[in-house]
């Protein structure tokens, strides 16, 4: 079934047409778009108003319903958890999950370290760089990190350790 626009005086496909509208779909999109261009203004001093009503209206909400939200939450990010380690890997390290199960499955699941086999490896990075270095335990990463990443410091450690090792064997 066809019908004739009033604005372009075309006949086109009832498809065309919105139900109790006049004009073809393309002929009100002109019309919307025109007549927002001449009433730039008020089109501003709404979207404003309905943009502030909407932040009111969600905060009030959110008020409301906190310990709703809070669960919710909580059961998605448990139910997500891969998907928000790698969101987190992806943004603070630039790796990708790819990357990240790569470097995985090359060390053998272990720690570079320590060798241990740990469920959720750390991801070590040069603190200065940003680059990424491999993945470790988190015992292993945070003693790196309480080194201060000093290769000196760490020797220094060895040496203390050796040290007293000797100590307590009597030597």
């Amino acid at each position: 079934m066809t019908k004739i626009c009033k604005k372009c005086s075309l006949e086109k496909d009832e498809k065309m047409f919105r139900k109790w509208k006049g004009k073809c779909k393309k002929c009100e999109q002109i019309h919307n778009i025109e007549w927002k261009n001449k009433n730039r203004d008020l089109c501003n001093k709404y979207r404003r108003k309905s943009y502030f009503k909407n932040i009111l209206t969600a905060k009030k909400y959110r008020q409301k319903n906190k310990d709703r939200i809070k669960n919710y939450m909580k059961d998605y990010r448990k139910k997500n958890v891969n998907h928000f380690q790698n969101n987190f890997r992806k943004h603070k390290y630039g790796l990708s999950e790819n990357e990240f199960n790569e470097m995985l499955l090359n060390q053998g699941g272990m720690c570079a370290i320590c060798g241990f086999n740990k469920n959720f490896p750390a991801v070590d990075h040069n603190h200065v760089t940003g680059r990424v270095r491999g993945l470790l335990c988190g015992a292993c990463n945070k003693g790196i990190g309480h080194l201060k990443e000093d290769v000196l410091v760490m020797e220094k450690a060895i040496k203390y350790l050796n040290f007293h090792k000797e100590k307590e064997n009597g030597f």
